[in-house]
């Protein structure tokens, strides 16, 4: 039994300091990190409050049979020889079953037994290679399985440079932090023992860092799918959604976590008495994920909207945008 998640282009854009243009050149020049199958329609972009963005890295995945393994070869990707075990995966991650085919970058995962798991599967990351500290980023995929199928739970998420994702000694300490005080934290959320490895406090933090800066690798999911009755269990239970729908989620995670009166009881909305993070707006196809705000020691803000049956088979747009 297999299972395939397809991806048909990766693009980040960066700001620039420019007035917008509606054309580009034939002959303006682009970075390194951009696909020369990218089309030139692409190399510029409005965010939706109208800044421009010049495209910084693109990847169509044109070429097929692509090898992303762990000996560095791709410019941009890397395909890790690892298990995941931070969200206890029953998978093992290796490099062979990422590949390139018909225009996608394809991921399969097969019951294949590999190293005390039951499943063999595949993970790419651009870490240590090409770093984007805020701009568009957009992506085209096609879900594995089929709709109503849990627990496959594919992903296209982003992680601070200082952690590597998956690889748990590399993010002690770092993930999901994105705290710059030196005032620690009081009351319930001081159990967390202030383990920013980092911190504000740091006058000599080394490895060539600012002193007294505080640092960390907080992780944006931008896609991650399961469920609705998994991701919003309060909207299934007052029929907005269908309990086998397909919800996807996306995410920030960070920490130190707010005080635990502000989040909501799991499977509710946020309210008065739970203003959780006031300001957030939800689209009108997007709501709360209602049945995760997070754990001791982190919060997790996440919203969740519905995606029809056919992202299964039809490539879809995902679009994140940050500043």
């Amino acid at each position: 039994v297999s299972t395939i998640l397809a991806l048909g282009w990766a693009l980040a854009l960066a700001a620039v300091p420019t007035a917008p243009v509606t054309t580009v050149p034939d002959d303006a020049p682009v970075g390194p990190f951009v696909d020369p199958d990218t089309p030139r329609s692409e190399l510029r972009r409005l965010d939706k409050l109208g800044r421009e963005f010049e495209l910084v890295m693109s990847d169509e995945f044109a070429v097929d049979g692509r090898k992303f393994g762990p000996d560095g070869n791709d410019p941009i990707w890397t395909a890790t020889h690892n298990r995941d075990k931070t969200n206890l995966g029953l998978a093992y991650m290796r490099p062979e079953m990422a590949t390139t085919e018909r225009g996608f970058l394809k991921i399969t995962t097969d019951r294949v037994r590999y190293r005390g798991t039951g499943y063999s599967s595949g993970q790419v990351m651009s870490w240590n290679k090409f770093c984007l500290t805020g701009g568009i980023v957009e992506i085209k995929f096609v879900l594995p399985g089929q709709p109503g199928l849990g627990a496959l739970w594919p992903a296209i998420w982003m992680l601070g440079n200082l952690g590597r994702a998956t690889f748990e000694s590399s993010t002690e300490g770092f993930w999901p932090w994105s705290y710059d005080q030196c005032t620690r934290p009081v009351g319930p959320e001081a159990a967390f023992q202030f383990d920013q490895r980092i911190s504000h406090c740091d006058a000599e933090p080394g490895f060539g860092m600012h002193p007294f800066q505080g640092r960390g690798s907080p992780e944006i999911d931008i896609l991650e799918t399961n469920t609705a009755e998994h991701f919003a269990k309060q909207l299934v239970n007052q029929s907005v959604y269908a309990p086998n729908a397909t919800a996807l989620a996306g995410s920030l995670q960070l920490a130190p976590r707010v005080p635990k009166w502000m989040r909501a009881d799991e499977g509710e909305l946020p309210d008065r008495h739970h203003p959780w993070y006031p300001g957030i707006v939800n689209g009108e196809e997007a709501a709360y994920n209602s049945n995760f705000f997070g754990l001791w020691n982190y919060d997790s803000v996440s919203s969740v909207t519905i995606l029809p049956d056919d992202a299964y088979s039809t490539p879809h747009k995902v679009t994140f945008e940050y500043a």
